[in-house]
């Protein structure tokens, strides 16, 4: 194999599957198997066009204004980047968050009460990723709980819902996990079975497939594109690729989608 090649290719299995990855995650992830859990497995067979499965249109006026705001983040900002503190001044275009940073902040402007009970249940202070995909995992599948709607199969995801992980215990960091906003519908891969293409909006260290952050050297809000498997009996979410299709591998984790009603 050519040595750019192999050089481009060990670049990206280093790359972050979490906020803040750790140099040893890095390697371990490096030194991991490459076999796909059974639920990704890699197939030759066309799935499917890669085309949404519904429309990308906000379901819900909640919906709508959290998508009004992820647009009002991208056309304003100036001063972007990636930290655990909070900093936003909207007059000078700054938004300086991390992912949970970007999430709280937008839902108490688009989902006040979905926000208060996230805050309440939260382990302590700002709600983490953790906190948020534990939260949402409380609620029954497609079921309402309070101001937010468990959504239990990933292709019924839509823009405005919140889609959060807990780190995998393969990875070695003193975040939580990850925690991003849904911002269209689901595509099916073309590359991997049972998994889905989704457009999301966060605030990342680490560009996606199909990232507005590519060609910059910012970190912080972007849109792009992630991998996320379903399980094939019950198309709950089950595992993760940072990079969506162009993913080297996949972590399985635990994973939840919900949408704030208010």
């Amino acid at each position: 194999m050519h040595k750019r090649t192999v050089r481009f290719a060990s670049m990206i299995a280093s790359l972050a599957v979490a906020c803040v990855p750790e140099a040893r995650a890095q390697q371990r992830a490096r030194a991991a198997p490459r076999t796909l859990p059974s639920i990704v497995a890699r197939t030759l067979d066309a799935i499917a066009p890669s085309t949404p499965v519904a429309s990308d249109e906000p379901p819900s006026p909640t919906a709508a204004r959290t998508m009004r705001e992820l647009d009002a983040i991208e056309s304003n900002m100036r001063i972007v980047s990636y930290r655990h503190d909070t900093r936003v001044n909207v007059r000078e275009g700054r938004y300086e968050f991390d992912c949970s940073g970007l999430i709280a902040w937008v839902l108490a402007r688009s989902a006040p009460a979905a926000h208060r009970v996230t805050v309440e249940q939260a382990s302590g202070g700002r709600p983490l990723a953790a906190d948020y995909a534990r939260s949402f995992l409380r609620v029954a599948p497609t079921q309402q709980r309070g101001p937010w709607t468990r959504v239990s199969r990933v292709e019924d995801a839509r823009a405005g819902d919140i889609l959060a992980w807990i780190r995998p215990r393969i990875v070695r960091s003193n975040n939580t996990g990850h925690v991003v906003f849904v911002t269209g519908a689901p595509r099916r891969s073309a590359r991997y079975a049972n998994a889905w293409l989704v457009p999301i909006a966060d605030s990342s260290r680490y560009r996606h497939q199909n990232d507005s952050r590519e060609g910059t050297t910012r970190t912080g809000f972007g849109r792009g594109t992630i991998l996320i498997a379903e399980d094939p009996a019950t198309g709950s979410p089950r595992a993760f690729g940072w990079f969506g299709d162009l993913s080297p591998f996949v972590l399985d984790t635990q994973i939840a989608i919900a949408r704030p009603e208010r």
